[in-house]
């Protein structure tokens, strides 16, 4: 087991591109030696895997979070640049209306909502525009028949009146949002595997490789790109980046974050996760989206959480715990949910527990007595919604509970079966239903 260890270490140090004689850019003339990447190279070892209850209680008496903030758009996945969702407005207007069918096809949950049009696509590559004004749908495909029996992977954004969007065959392409023509496509050979990052006419995406590219969004001409540390093992994790300011950062495939300035297009850090590297192979880095409110940034995995520094990479704590939700950081309190399906709140201060409650627990409140738990189903997302958490199930239900306490505040029972990732907009809840109709409550 030790000589594993030893060689799986030595194969990860040599993937690295962090030779003398090339640096890590490409692209323009600007190298960084090996010296300077190992000054900013921090390993962190995490402990051991701790039980919730082992986690030592806050002191903290009064948290605070973010001010609700009614969110105008939804051009990213993530909500924006930062992947920071903040506490959303919602009118909770028990009013609703909803679309006609808008396609037949199987669509991926990932919906956007821009210039009062939603845009999503389907699992065949199909990009759909719809306008909410006048009902028109527009529908572009890439690939046509081409590559049908090709297993398509696809990730999108969206800066302005245009949207962009990668895939899993090398290729990135835009289109006008109002016309739903393309505008421009270049193919990079390479297998794309992030989300999409649109910032001051930089397009910022990785592919297979862990190699950060940085297109001008205009044409898709490359500008640079920087060779992060190669894959050990085949993972379905896909490389999660975030812009904040200057600074993009990237958690890649190896569980190594970096954090670079592209506009000196300098090294300001890199923290490597080295607890992922197991014996057993199947036990592959499987990480989260990365989480920034602008002064600190949450870096976790299915099995860690740590909080460092958004500046200089200073890790301030860490948890070795098994998350089974992206978790939410929101000002004095970070939300996750566990594989011991315990809904958890923890001061972000410290990493010492706020409160815990187990979703069985709160399948039990009184507040729920009028639906049977097989009602209430699964626990799929969780969201910050006037200052309430709000925990959306497979069955379409909106738990509602005191992000203080954990308690259950209310619930609400959405008019029809929830078929994609949940969007809050204009004070609206938006999502695609089984059947592919958009549905606006609020």
């Amino acid at each position: 087991m030790r000589i594993l260890l030893i060689l799986l270490i030595l194969a990860f140090l040599n993937s690295c591109s962090f030779d003398n004689k090339t640096g890590i850019w490409s692209g323009d003339k600007d190298k960084i030696k090996t010296k300077e990447i190992k000054k900013k190279l921090k390993n962190v070892i995490i402990s051991n895997k701790v039980n919730v209850d082992q986690i030592p209680l806050s002191k903290k008496k009064f948290v605070k979070l973010p001010k609700v903030k009614k969110n105008l758009i939804w051009g990213d996945p993530f909500l924006n640049t930062n992947n920071y969702y903040t506490n959303l407005f919602f009118t909770e207007k028990e009013d609703y209306s909803v679309s006609k069918k808008l396609t037949n096809k199987k669509i991926e949950k990932d919906i956007l909502f821009k210039n009062e049009k939603l845009i999503f696509k389907d699992i065949k590559g199909t990009i759909y525009i719809y306008s909410t004004n006048d009902n028109s749908l527009t529908k572009f495909n890439f690939y046509k028949k081409k590559y049908k029996n090709y297993k398509l992977r696809t990730y999108f954004t969206t800066q302005d009146n245009l949207i962009f969007i990668s895939d899993n065959m090398g290729y990135v392409y835009c289109l006008d949002m109002n016309s739903g023509k393309l505008k421009w496509a270049k193919f990079f050979e390479i297998p794309f595997m992030s989300n999409i990052k649109a910032v001051k006419k930089n397009l910022f995406l990785t592919n297979e490789n862990n190699d950060i590219l940085v297109l001008d969004t205009n044409s898709g001409e490359k500008k640079w790109n920087f060779s992060t540390d190669k894959t050990l093992f085949k993972s379905d994790f896909i490389n999660n980046i975030l812009v904040f300011e200057n600074n993009l950062l990237l958690l890649n495939t190896n569980g190594s974050t970096y954090s670079i300035n592209f506009i000196t297009r300098q090294l300001n850090w890199i923290v490597n996760f080295k607890n992922f590297l197991k014996t057993d192979t199947s036990n592959i880095f499987n990480g989260k989206h990365l989480v920034s409110d602008k002064k600190n940034i949450l870096i976790s995995s299915d099995n860690f959480l740590s909080l460092h520094d958004i500046n200089s990479g200073l890790r301030f704590w860490d948890l070795n715990i098994e998350n089974n939700l992206n978790p939410i950081l929101s000002k004095d309190l970070i939300f996750l949910y566990d594989n011991e399906f315990n809904l958890i709140a923890i001061d972000s201060s410290s990493g010492n527990l706020f409160w815990k409650k187990n979703f069985n627990q709160i399948k039990n409140d009184n507040l729920l007595s009028s639906m049977k738990k097989k009602k209430i189903g699964v626990l799929k997302d969780i969201k910050l919604i006037n200052d309430k958490l709000f925990l959306i199930t497979n069955k379409s239900n909106l738990i509602e509970i005191n992000p203080f306490t954990g308690e259950v505040m209310n619930f609400k029972i959405l008019p029809s079966d929830i078929n994609s990732n949940i969007i809050v907009v204009k004070g609206k809840i938006l999502y695609l239903d089984k059947k592919n109709r958009l549905f606006e409550i609020g």
